[in-house]
């Protein structure tokens, strides 16, 4: 039958029900907040960042690394002050203090492995956290947060 109509009912062509529509946007939005929260984005440290260096071993660690001990060495003399606030910190005599951007001027120098590890110099957060500008790891001067 060609009048539109099949049986008692007549056709309707391309019009969809408001339920039908409020489906698909709840599956797209659904699939779209996956995306945004799934995906990935590791960022590394700003090269201004501080790092403390062995100029022995030629290695170097982010400071939260050598705050907390997470390391191959130990690079503080007064471990047992680092929670002191008004006890200033004393490095090994081995020890001092650069940035990410003079280190990687020097090729053989190379990242604790521990630090490496730990995260120390890399910070993993969503899609969604990076374009909402969510807290980072690092200032925009490059200081650490943690």
């Amino acid at each position: 039958m060609l009048g539109g109509k099949v049986g008692d009912k007549p056709m309707s062509v391309g019009v969809r029900s408001p339920s039908h529509i409020l489906a698909t946007i709840a599956v797209v939005l659904f699939i779209g907040a996956l995306l945004m929260f799934g995906i990935k984005i590791t960022r590394s440290a700003p090269i201004d960042a501080p790092l403390i260096v062995d100029s022995e071993r030629k290695t170097y660690a982010s400071v939260p690394c050598v705050l907390n001990g997470t390391l191959d060495r130990e690079l503080i003399k007064n471990r047992r002050d680092v929670n002191a606030p008004t006890k200033p910190l004393v490095l090994m005599d081995y020890a001092e203090e650069s940035t990410i951007g003079e280190v990687r001027r020097l090729k053989s120098w190379h990242p604790d492995v521990t630090c490496r590890n730990a995260a120390g110099f890399t910070q993993t957060i969503s899609l969604a956290g990076s374009l909402l500008g969510w807290e980072r790891r690092w200032t925009r001067k490059g200081q650490w947060r943690w």
